[in-house]
């Protein structure tokens, strides 16, 4: 036991003697910038973010990253929006997206551009909802209800469902996204509400109280978000140290950057038991 002791020692001391600071050390690196438009039909456009990359060396800091003299424009037709830095994003609160419009969006910075498009999508109006059942094999028992609807689609529309309580917090999102092409037997495209367990025996009282608080809500998504939600959690793969190779996030922002601009649109509505 001694032996190993001493062995170990002797190796602890061997590493520690090969230690060597590294310095002048760099990495490839080439700035971007970094954009986030989610355009909401119907909302005055405050939130766009407009940043840049750091360098993998240098020190995490917010104000680093934040971009706040860019050149930010939106247009469409012949009407062109420009967009003010408001210490946190850059908005324009005339600038109002509307349903089935065409927008480009542009940003320049420091000789860097980056451009996207997007189409606004209608809003998924529904008017009814379906839920089914299944049992739990859990020791506390219980039903989970999936809810669910059916929404008219538009080409090359994507659409998810979710809960909101009434105070305006989401609940859940289905994480499941409906492709417009995907139809019933009416040409109608079935969403994914959420679930919800229900551990009392009066299924009356229990999808009353639900309906009382809660708003059921589809939203409409450009195409482009699709190939951004496929591949979301590239590189995070569990299963290899290196992540997911060959498959990186894809954009819809183009150019001396990367990013998303995206046209939503949002329903939501409340039923009474």
């Amino acid at each position: 036991m001694n032996y190993y002791k001493i062995s170990f020692l002797i190796l602890i001391g061997f590493l520690t003697a090969c230690q060597e600071t590294v310095t002048d050390f760099d990495l490839p690196y080439k700035e971007q910038l970094v954009v986030r438009a989610i355009l909401n039909a119907g909302e005055a456009q405050r939130k766009i973010k407009v940043e840049k990359t750091l360098h993998p060396l240098e020190e995490y800091d917010d104000s680093k990253f934040m971009v706040k003299d860019a050149i930010v424009k939106i247009n469409f037709a012949d009407e062109v929006y420009d967009f003010t830095f408001d210490g946190q994003n850059y908005m324009n609160s005339k600038f109002v997206p509307q349903e089935g419009t065409v927008y480009n969006f542009s940003a320049e910075w420091k000789g860097k551009k980056v451009i996207g498009e997007t189409r606004v999508p209608f809003k998924p109006v529904f008017d009814s909802i379906y839920w089914y059942k299944n049992f739990t094999e859990s020791e506390f028992g219980g039903i989970i209800y999936t809810f669910y609807t059916y929404v008219e689609p538009t080409n090359r529309t994507f659409y998810m469902g979710g809960i909101v309580h009434e105070s305006d917090y989401i609940v859940q999102r289905a994480d499941s996204l409906s492709a417009w092409n995907i139809t019933n037997s009416n040409g109608k495209v079935r969403v994914v509400l959420g679930y919800f367990y229900n551990f009392d025996s009066n299924e009356q009282k229990f999808l009353k109280a639900l309906f009382d608080d809660y708003y059921f809500v589809v939203t409409a998504y450009d195409e482009p978000y699709y190939g951004y939600y496929n591949t979301k959690n590239n590189g995070q793969s569990s299963s290899s140290i290196f992540g997911m190779e060959g498959t990186n996030v894809q954009w819809n922002v183009i150019g001396d950057g990367i990013g998303l601009f995206l046209g939503t649109a949002e329903y939501r509505k409340q039923f009474k038991y």
